[in-house]
C-alpha cells in the first residue's frame, strides 16, 4: 500500500510541482535499494538503462565540445536519471499495484471533473490540475487505454465516460490523434469478424466526430492543412514569423526554422548536437528566434544530440519496440505524442507511460 502512496504522491506532483521530481525521483532509487539491496532489472529497466547511458556519454561529449559543465546539461541528465531510477522502482510492483494506480488516476479526474469543465468554459481548455492542457490530455489518453485493455466492468465503463469527456475538454488535437489511432488499433486487432468489427468502428468514429465538433481548435487544425505548401512553409520560417495559421501549421513552420538553424552548424555539431537540453524554453539564446519548446521530440533528439544521437535513438526504439513484444498500441502512444508535443520533459507522461509499460510487461508480454 505504501508504494501505491508514493506513485500517486509523485503523480500528482508531476501535475503541479513537476520540479520536485527531480529530487524525490532520485531518493526513490536509494529507498528502493535499502529496500531490496538489489535491483529488479528487467526488459523495460534495461530499456531505460541503455537510454541513460547513452545520454550520460553524449553528457560527457557536449561538456568537452563546449569546454564547460553547462547547468541545462546537468539538468538534462538528471531528468533521464529520475526517469530511469523510477522505472526501476516500478519493477519490484506486482501488476495489481499498477492496477489500483490507474484506478486511483482515474477516480481523481473524475473528482476534479468540476474544475476541468470550469476551464473549459471560460479559458476553452481544461487542465484539470496540471499545468498544461496537453499534459493532462495525454495522461488521459493512456489512462482511458489501460482501461480499454483491462477487463471490462459497469465502474469502468464510468471511469472511461468520465475521462473521455475530460479529453474532449483539453482541445489537444495530439492527444485525440493519439486516442482515435490506439482505439482504432484496438478493435481491428481484438475483433476478428467484420460483421461485428464496423459496427464497431462506425460507432467509436461517431463518438469522434461529436467529440471534435465541440473543438474549435480542432477544426482550426484540419482547415490549417491548406497552407501545407513547402514554399510557403520555408518562407515563414527564414522571416521567423511561424504564428497565425493555426498550432499545427504554427508546429511545421516553427520546426522548419529550428532545423535550418541546426543545419548552418559545423560538421562536429551536426555529428553530436548543440547539448542535452539545449532547446528546452530554459535556454533561448541558442538561437535568436526561439522563445518554447519545440512541440517535437524528434526534433528536440536531432539538434540535441545530432545525426549520431538520433541514430542511436532510432536503433534503440526498435529494440523498444521489438523487446516489448512488438506491441502496436505502446508504439502508438510513444511515437504520435513524441511527434506533437515535448514528452521528453513532461513528468507526468513519463510516469504514467511507464505505469502501462511495466503493468503490460508483468502481464501480457512473454518473459525470455
Amino acid at each position: 500500500m505504501l508504494d501505491i502512496v508514493i506513485v500517486m504522491i509523485c503523480f500528482v506532483l508531476s501535475a503541479v510541482i513537476p520540479q520536485a521530481l527531480y529530487f524525490i525521483l532520485p531518493i526513490l532509487f536509494f529507498y528502493t535499494l535499502w529496500l531490496q539491496e538489489s535491483l529488479s532489472i528487467n526488459r523495460v529497466t534495461k530499456i531505460y538503462l541503455g537510454i541513460l547511458i547513452v545520454v550520460f556519454i553524449f553528457l560527457i561529449v557536449h561538456i568537452f565540445s563546449h569546454q564547460s559543465i553547462e547547468y541545462i546539461f546537468l539538468k538534462g541528465f538528471l531528468r533521464y536519471f529520475s526517469y530511469a531510477t523510477f522505472a526501476l522502482y516500478l519493477a519490484r510492483l506486482s501488476a495489481r499495484d499498477i492496477l489500483i494506480i490507474f484506478h486511483m488516476i482515474s477516480v481523481l479526474v473524475i473528482l476534479t471533473l468540476p474544475l476541468t469543465i470550469y476551464q473549459f468554459f471560460i479559458f476553452d481548455r481544461g487542465a484539470g490540475i496540471f499545468m498544461h492542457a496537453n499534459h493532462f490530455a495525454y495522461v488521459l489518453v493512456i489512462s482511458i487505454v489501460f482501461l480499454l485493455k483491462t477487463k471490462a466492468s459497469f465502474v469502468k465503463l464510468i471511469l472511461f465516460f468520465g475521462l473521455f469527456s475530460a479529453l474532449i475538454m483539453t482541445n489537444t488535437t495530439g492527444g485525440f490523434l493519439t486516442f482515435v489511432a490506439v482505439l482504432l488499433h484496438h478493435y481491428q486487432n481484438k475483433i476478428k469478424s467484420s460483421y461485428i468489427k464496423m459496427p464497431i468502428i462506425a460507432f467509436v468514429l461517431f463518438f469522434i466526430v461529436i467529440g471534435f465538433s465541440f473543438s474549435d481548435k480542432i477544426i482550426e487544425q484540419i482547415s490549417s492543412l491548406q497552407y501545407l505548401d513547402w514554399t510557403f512553409i520555408k518562407e515563414k520560417a527564414l522571416k521567423a514569423h511561424p504564428g497565425g495559421y493555426g498550432s499545427f501549421m504554427w508546429r511545421i513552420i516553427y520546426w522548419t526554422q529550428i532545423l535550418i538553424a541546426f543545419f548552418e552548424n559545423t560538421f562536429i555539431i551536426i555529428f553530436t548536437g548543440e547539448g542535452i537540453d539545449s532547446l528546452t524554453k530554459a535556454n533561448r539564446d541558442m538561437y535568436s528566434f526561439l522563445y518554447t519548446d519545440p512541440h517535437n521530440d524528434f526534433v528536440k533528439i536531432l539538434v540535441e544530440y545530432g545525426v549520431l544521437g538520433f541514430s542511436l535513438f532510432t536503433f534503440l526504439l526498435y529494440r523498444f519496440y521489438s523487446f516489448l513484444g512488438k506491441r502496436m498500441d505502446i508504439l502508438l502512444i510513444l511515437l504520435i505524442p513524441f511527434f506533437f508535443d515535448n514528452m521528453v520533459v513532461n513528468w507526468s507522461y513519463n510516469i504514467v507511460f511507464l505505469l502501462y509499460l511495466t503493468y503490460f510487461y508483468k502481464v501480457y508480454i512473454p518473459k525470455r
